[in-house]
């Protein structure tokens, strides 16, 4: 929680003073880095001492042009939460898109316009702006990683503008390392999620998710989302669920979503089919109570299922003292 406080602040006093700068915001896959830095636009935008804002997602981008053309186009001032006029700039976009600038002529001469010509045009106006770049590592294979970092630091250096670059180091390109330390003045790094968690679900059973945050360790923003659609499905179809029949329902929904979304966290042999298999309560006792069954046998080892069923029970058993499929949770599978 103290993290992204602490990243909110750092930020903040940064884009606060004259000076231009170029950062790089990590964290592990999935925990929150956009939401993050989204949120904090949507709440600071008005206090930015820098008074023109651009988000870019390079997903679907192309070429160097295509990314300086959607920075400019994307700008407009931090007085707005979003920008009034979006609407109008993709009509102008999707306008250049269709012409066929080799065509165009004038008095009887041929005009030399082309759509890289306007987009180096309209480009060149960036200048004292908070850019933000999002998506690094779905970099498309057209465009070379050096070429976006050399951007990164024209703008901070030459243009005077604040530029975050959002990614995640371990997908990013190998190169990242490289021009890490040369770009970049700081690499700030989201490594907590918990308080973006507490800010999407149901306050009332916050704890729930805290629990499970803290035993399990699952940071991924997108998990608990979906976690918490499915509870909600559940609180409108039963209106009347005591809070108690509520915070056992979505601890159901907290394992089996993990093991049907990240069967990964228990290990690479698990899989979901096995999970529901086996903690069904008509075979759970089989499982659970192996070892007193055979204790009298002589064995040289465990069986696979067995071992493989202990992982699980093991890992699940801190936060969901025996877990077993039955009742609400065949529902929720």
């Amino acid at each position: 929680m103290a993290n992204v406080e602490k990243l909110e602040d750092k930020l903040l006093k940064l884009i606060d003073t004259d000076e231009s700068f170029a950062i790089a915001l990590t964290g592990e896959w999935g925990i929150g880095k956009t939401h993050f830095w989204n949120n904090f636009y949507e709440r600071n935008h008005t206090n930015f001492k820098t008074k023109k804002y651009a988000y870019v997602s390079l997903f679907g981008i192309e070429s160097l042009d295509s990314l300086k053309f959607e920075i400019a186009l994307k700008s407009h001032s931090t007085s707005q939460k979003k920008d009034n006029f979006s609407f109008i700039k993709k009509s102008f976009q999707k306008s250049l898109d269709v012409i066929d600038f080799s065509k165009i002529e004038g008095k009887g001469i041929a005009l030399s316009l082309s759509k890289g010509m306007i987009s180096s045009a309209v480009s060149s106006m960036i200048t004292n702006t908070v850019i933000c770049i999002d998506d690094i590592e779905r970099l498309s294979e057209n465009i070379d990683i050096k070429d976006v970092m050399g951007l990164v630091n024209h703008l901070s250096l030459e243009k005077n503008c604040k530029v975050v670059v959002i990614l995640h180091e371990g997908k990013a390109d190998k190169d990242f390392s490289e021009y890490k330390e040369k770009v970049f003045d700081e690499v700030l790094t989201l490594d907590d999620s918990l308080s973006i968690i507490e800010s999407i679900v149901d306050s009332s059973l916050f704890t729930i998710y805290e629990q499970f945050y803290g035993i399990i360790g699952i940071k991924n923003l997108r998990f608990y989302q979906q976690v918490d659609k499915a509870f909600k499905l559940f609180d409108q179809a039963f209106p009347s669920l005591s809070q108690l029949s509520k915070r056992q329902i979505l601890r159901l929904i907290l394992i089996v979503r993990m093991v049907y979304d990240m069967p990964s966290t228990l290990g690479n042999d698990i899989d979901f089919k096995f999970f529901v298999d086996s903690f069904n309560s008509k075979n759970i006792s089989n499982f659970r109570g192996y070892k007193k069954q055979n204790a009298y046998k002589s064995q040289d080892e465990t069986p696979n299922n067995i071992v493989k069923f202990n992982k699980v029970n093991d890992a699940i058993h801190p936060f969901y003292n025996y877990f077993e499929i039955s009742d609400w949770g065949e529902v929720i599978v």
